[in-house]
This record gives structure tokens, sequence and C-alpha cells, in this order.
């Protein structure tokens, strides 16, 4: 429970509170569970106790409450804007509608905060953690997420344009239909992420983890994939025109680096890889069949790929020259069909594969 003392002195205004803070540096305010004024712009609260206060709609602007403890707060369509909030808890806080534009919030504890719709727009959160946080329809716009993590985060339809994500942890975060044009997600870890219909027009994903991440119906337009891991990835219906997509990593961290230039044949390939749907069965026809090179086929094409998965595993591509079914032969004159049989034939090849899916090139 609050201090009865502090709570009257907060409410004589913030000017007669902070004289009586500069009194006591080392004063620690009890205040949690208190309503308390709304007028409290510039107000010296940090590394105060403000468990469960209820500070809704309170005018916060420019408010000192760097390390202050605020679990479960209610802060809701609070004017945050311009306030120190650095290194404090707020995990389990409400803050849906408020405004925190320019805030700072660098190392924060936001863990399954309540953060919908509110204004974050240019806000500092490098290093906050804001694990299983609600973000959905924030304005993140030009924020600093440097080094935050942001798992099993609820970003849907958030607004993320300019935002510095480099090195940020999303892991299952869930950004359906979230606008991330011309964000930094440099180094990023998108593993299990949800993008569905996500913009990522002209981001730098470059070095980004999107292992087992979900992209249906993303825009890349411009993007930079540069050294994506992209094992296990699902990709479809995507918008690539003048992306950056070399060297994207196909395997695992224990397996040899396999690399490809195209993200849907990435998909395709690893799925070739970790199947466990093949046969192997005696070749008759594979001696008419000639060998493919890699330096054969035009670079990202599926041949091309199924050349380099063939290689790491022991086999060599070959597409035979009366069905042009592309197989992979094994050194003892086997070949490797799948059940769902790969047909390359030219540069508008489809590829029926696992599911059925049809994949075109």
């Amino acid at each position: 429970m609050a201090n009865d003392e502090h709570v009257a002195i907060l409410k004589e205004g913030v000017d007669a509170w902070n004289a009586w803070r500069d009194k006591d540096p080392d004063f620690l305010a009890n205040l949690s569970d208190a309503d308390l004024p709304e007028a409290l712009a510039g107000a010296n609260l940090s590394e105060g106790d403000l468990t469960g206060a209820n500070l809704r709609g309170a005018n916060l602007r420019g408010a000192d409450l760097s390390g202050a403890d605020l679990i479960d707060a209610s802060i809701s369509q609070a004017s945050l804007p311009g306030a120190n909030l650095n290194r404090a808890n707020l995990s389990g806080a409400a803050l849906a509608g408020a405004d925190l534009r320019e805030a700072g919030l660098s190392r924060a504890n936001l863990r399954g905060a309540n953060l919908g719709v509110a204004n974050l727009a240019g806000a500092n959160l490098s290093e906050a953690d804001l694990t299983g946080a609600l973000l959905s329809r924030a304005d993140l716009r030009g924020a600093d997420l440097h080094g935050a993590s942001l798992v099993e985060a609820r970003l849907f339809s958030a607004n993320l344009s300019g935002a510095n994500l480099s090195a940020a942890l999303l892991f299952m975060a869930n950004l359906g239909g979230a606008d991330l044009r011309g964000a930094n997600l440099r180094g990023a870890n998108l593993s299990v992420a949800h993008l569905f219909s996500a913009n990522l027009s002209g981001a730098d994903l470059a070095g980004a983890n999107l292992e087992s991440a979900i992209l249906m119906d993303v825009d890349l337009t411009g993007a930079d994939l540069t050294g994506c891991r992209t094992h296990g990835v699902s990709a479809w219906r995507l918008k690539l025109d003048g992306a950056k997509q070399q060297n994207l990593l196909i395997t695992g961290a224990d397996e040899p680096a396999i690399t490809v230039d195209n993200i849907e044949v990435a998909q395709f390939t690893a799925w070739a890889r970790r199947s466990h749907r093949f046969d192997y069965t005696p070749s008759r026809d594979a001696g008419s069949a000639a060998p493919i090179a890699v330096g054969d086929s035009p670079k990202g094409t599926l041949v091309e790929c199924a050349t380099k998965v063939s290689g790491s595993l022991g086999w060599s591509a070959v597409l035979h020259s009366r069905c042009s079914r592309l197989v992979l032969k094994t050194f003892t004159d086997h070949t490797l069909r799948a059940h769902r049989r790969a047909r390359v034939g030219g540069p508008k090849a489809n590829c029926l594969i696992g599911t059925g899916a049809l994949l075109q090139w």
C-alpha cells in the first residue's frame, strides 16, 4: 500500500514533490496502488514504487520514472512524451493508447505489457524486454529497438516503418500486416515468426534468421536478404522485385553450409533435403541422361539448387532427356525419386512437391 504522506505531498503539486525529494536524494517513494493526480508533468518519480498505481490519463510529459517499479500499473491513455522510463519495470502494465513519443525505455521491462495502439514513434526501446507484449496497431515509426527482446510479441498491424530492429529477438513474434518499410532488421532473429501480409519493402534483413518463419503475401520489394538463414522457411506469393537474395543459407546450424540465391527456391531445396518421402529404385534410363553442372543453369534456378543439394548428399543431379524429369542419381546408379516428382521444363517451369502445392520459377 502507498505511504499516505507521500501521496499527500505529491497531491500538493510537482514543485512541492520535487523540492521534498531533493532534500534526500536516496529517498524512495512508495505510491503503490494509489490513485495519483493527473498533473504530473516533470515529476521526479525515479526509483519509486508505483506498483499497481492508477495513472490512467495522467500528464507525465517529461517525467523521470527511470528505474521505477510500475508492475501492473494502469497508465492507459497517459501522456508521456519525452518521459524517462529507462530501466523501469513495467511488466504487466496497461499502456494501451498511451503517448510515449520520444520516450526513453531503454532496458525497460515490458514483459506482457499492453501497448496496443500506443504511440511510440521515435521512442528508445533498445535492449528492452517486450516478451509477450501486445503491440497491435502501435505506432513505432523510427523507434530504436536494437537488441530488444520481442519473443512472442503481438505486433500485428503495427507501424514499424524506419524502425531500428537490428539484432532484435523476434522469435515466434506475430508481425501479420505489420508495416516494416525501410526497417533495419540486420542480424535480427525472426525464426518461427509470422509475417502474413507484412510490408518489408526496402527493409534491411542482411544476416537475419528466418528459419521456420512464415512469409505469405509479404512485400519484399527492394529488400536486402543477403546472408539470411532460411532453413525451414515457408515462403509463398512474395513480391521480390529488386530484392537482394545472395547467399541464403538453407542448412541448419549443425550441418555443412549450403547457400542458394532465391528464397522461394530455398524453401523447395530445404524440403527436398529433409523430406522422408523418397523411394530408392533401380534406374533403367538414367544412362540416357546427362549430368547437370551448376554452371549450366541460371543462378538461383531449381536445377542449380538441386545440384548443390545433391552434391552435399553425395549424389549427382541429372535431367532426363526424354521426360525432363529432375531426379537425383546416386553413385550406385540408383535414382532417388520423390513421390511428387519435380518437373523442370524451362524458365517458367512448375514444380510439384510434398503436399502437392505448386511452385513456379
